[in-house]
């Protein structure tokens, strides 16, 4: 059930669950995996990258909550302005090898971005005691309806294939696959809205 899921602006005062929910949706996914070369602490891990780089994500962010409790975060930025694949003040926090892996994953996928200016979604991510429940679809629901979203076109990448199930019955279409740090992922485009008649 959804219907006491709400779908709130992001707030500072979200910050230490929204990591909660990041790291555990994220720290199975196979590119975590990857990255942190099956790292004995990988939710520990996925956290501390997402604390790194949560503050300084440009654009729209947007939390699920229920019963006060930060459930799902999704955001979504529009390209160009680009600012470069990973920061130099993340990099340089990080492991030396994690860093090395991190900054050959971004600048895979960012070689993969579409060329023309564009919605950018992700990172979008459902606390696993949550996922099944509609979320998801909650959140996606937003993000097609959201100004500047619904009505422009839209890229996103994922390393799940039940992702690409998901976004797919949101219109989103697979314009390319591409292994990344040995790891299939998909890339995937949602054209604009028709504008209805007047």
């Amino acid at each position: 059930m959804t219907s006491s899921v709400t779908i709130e602006p992001y707030a500072a005062s979200h910050r230490e669950q929204a990591l909660e929910v990041l790291a555990r949706a994220y720290s199975t996914n196979p590119a975590t995996i990857a990255l942190f070369e099956n790292g004995n602490r990988p939710l520990d891990q996925t956290r501390e990258l997402f604390a790194l780089r949560l503050n300084g994500l440009p654009g729209t962010k947007r939390v699920a909550i229920c019963n006060d409790e930060v459930v799902g975060f999704a955001h979504w930025t529009r390209h160009p302005p680009y600012t470069g694949p990973v920061p130099g003040s993340v990099l340089e926090r990080l492991p030396e090898d994690v860093a090395s892996r991190l900054a050959i994953f971004m600048s895979g996928l960012h070689s993969h971005d579409l060329p023309e200016p564009h919605c950018h979604l992700g990172p979008v991510a459902i606390d696993p005691r949550f996922q099944g429940r509609g979320t998801a679809r909650q959140l996606l629901r937003y993000f097609c309806a959201a100004p500047g979203a619904g009505n422009t076109t839209s890229f996103l990448e994922t390393d799940l294939a039940a992702n690409v199930n998901l976004f797919s019955t949101f219109a989103f279409e697979v314009i390319r696959d591409v292994e990344i740090l040995g790891v299939r992922n998909w890339f995937m485009v949602r054209l604009p809205l028709e504008t209805p008649p007047a």
